[in-house]
């Protein structure tokens, strides 16, 4: 039986699919959290057989502990070795422009097809849209697209990525549907009470809801894919979506098909503290792929938080503290030139790069990425859209 797991709690630490607030000001102690959902913590070990298994560097996601967690990674890299299937499965609520949390897991696992040459297939959750938020149905294929195009503009292979809104598969594969079933009649309300903390007040969409973003995980929901073939998921996401990948272990296992391998990353910060998780719902504290380079500035100048001294006097002499400066955290997850970081991580901590300083590094590195986004975004046509969103043999 999957045990509750209303709130995560590590002191007074919540951690749902919905919500994360973290108690301490250094933020979220990873290896509690871990020891108590059961997963492994990514080892030296681990990426070294990465290496010898793929022939390739391990990203520096890797080397600082970004990519931080696990459940079963070795058994795919067995696969790649033994040259047998497997897919990456991950999704999102569709949202008019992503943010820069939304960019670490798909960045992710774009790297991960490139590395691997496998299928990837993306759930839009619009259904989930309207279960949590106060939207009407017919505001969503606008929302949509607008996701569909931000996704394809990290660069997938179209002829290995596939893109569905549950809205719009739902009613076009009678196997989808099958295998929706199988997953209900296979978990209890209990279970799914217990596990997300639903109450008995919550509308009976939002109790059904997890099996649809379950079923992914099950190949034969995509027969014009994978035909009938049961073949390997391995599924990416924040440690926040982990609830599902457990879920989802028992019933492949009543269902016969293979338990899902996972990769996990470390929560990306909002912009006023390490101990929140970045979100769509707060503009001031998300920085969008759709923000202008002032809209970026601005909202770093303002609202990141810093780990730098009251006075220029103070901060000289006891330098700042990268534990909680979030203009560090930004630059440790996009800064990809070690040495540089180093160095920045250095100044900062002996008091030598003032506050404002490092918060130009950051607006600099991210503006970069955010413009580069941008512009690809900008190249995709309607009939670039139809080769993502139109299921093909990816086998």
């Amino acid at each position: 039986m999957i045990e509750q797991i209303k709130e995560l709690s590590i002191t007074e630490d919540i951690i749902t699919p919905w919500s994360v607030q973290i108690a301490n000001s250094d933020g979220i102690d990873y290896n509690k959290l871990l020891e108590k959902i059961g997963m492994s913590r990514i080892n030296a070990d681990l990426v070294k057989k990465f290496e010898n298994v793929t022939g390739k560097a391990a990203h520096y996601f890797f080397r600082r502990e970004i990519l931080i967690a696990h459940r079963d990674f070795d058994k795919c890299l067995d696969l790649y070795a033994e040259k047998k299937p497997f897919y990456l499965y991950t999704g999102i609520c569709p949202a008019e422009s992503l943010h820069l949390g939304h960019f670490i897991q798909f960045y992710i696992s774009k790297w991960l097809q490139d590395v691997f040459d496998i299928p990837v297939i993306i759930q839009i959750t619009d259904d989930e849209k309207i279960l949590w938020n106060d939207l009407k149905p017919d505001v969503l294929p606008k929302l949509v697209k607008e996701t569909v195009k931000n996704l394809i503009a990290f660069n997938f292979n179209p002829a290995k990525t596939f893109i569905f809104s549950n809205f719009n598969y739902m009613g076009q594969t009678p196997e989808y549907y099958r295998n929706v079933i199988r997953v209900r009649k296979s978990v209890t309300y209990g279970q799914i009470k217990n596990t997300f903390g639903f109450t008995d007040s919550d509308p009976i969409g939002k109790i059904v809801f997890p099996s649809l973003q379950l079923v992914p995980a099950l190949s034969t929901s995509f027969p014009e894919i994978f035909g009938n073939e049961k073949v390997q998921p391995i599924i990416v996401s924040g440690l926040d979506q982990e609830p599902y990948i457990r879920l989802m272990h028992e019933i492949s296992q009543k269902l016969d098909f293979p338990t899902p391998i996972s990769i996990h990353s470390i929560f990306f910060p909002a912009l006023h503290g390490v101990r929140t998780k970045m979100s769509t719902s707060d503009v001031n504290t998300a920085i969008f792929l759709s923000d202008t380079a002032k809209q970026i500035k601005t909202k770093i100048n303002k609202h990141a938080f810093s780990g730098g001294r009251v006075t220029v006097e103070e901060h000289r002499e006891f330098g700042g503290d990268t534990n909680v400066d979030v203009s560090y955290h930004l630059l440790k997850f996009f800064q990809s030139n070690d040495d540089e970081l180093e160095k920045i991580r250095s100044t900062y901590s002996s008091g030598e790069l003032l506050s404002g300083e490092i918060k130009k590094h950051a607006f600099e590195c991210i503006q970069e990425i955010v413009a580069t986004h941008q512009e690809t975004k900008k190249t995709i046509t309607d009939d670039i859209i139809d080769q993502f969103v139109k299921p093909k043999n990816m086998k």
